[in-house]
């Protein structure tokens, strides 16, 4: 599975409503999948916008594997 986040030389990017955009961990990131191109490049320049420099979109790869649980 392939998803994006957005990262800025201060680490990954999180929005609230395209508005409000924030530092964050990976694990608070906000994530697009690959249909929501435009909602993408509305975040890359609201980011842009807010002040965030190096704005740029980052690939992720996920791979599922089912675990037993220890």
């Amino acid at each position: 599975m392939i998803l994006y986040v957005l990262k800025c030389d201060q680490g990954y990017i999180r929005h609230r409503e395209f508005q409000d955009f924030t530092n964050a961990s990976l694990e608070k990131a906000s994530v697009f999948s690959p249909e929501q191109y435009d909602q993408i490049k509305r975040a890359r320049d609201g980011a842009k916008k807010a002040g965030m420099k190096n704005v740029r979109l980052v690939e992720l790869t996920i791979t599922e594997k089912e675990l037993e649980m220890i």
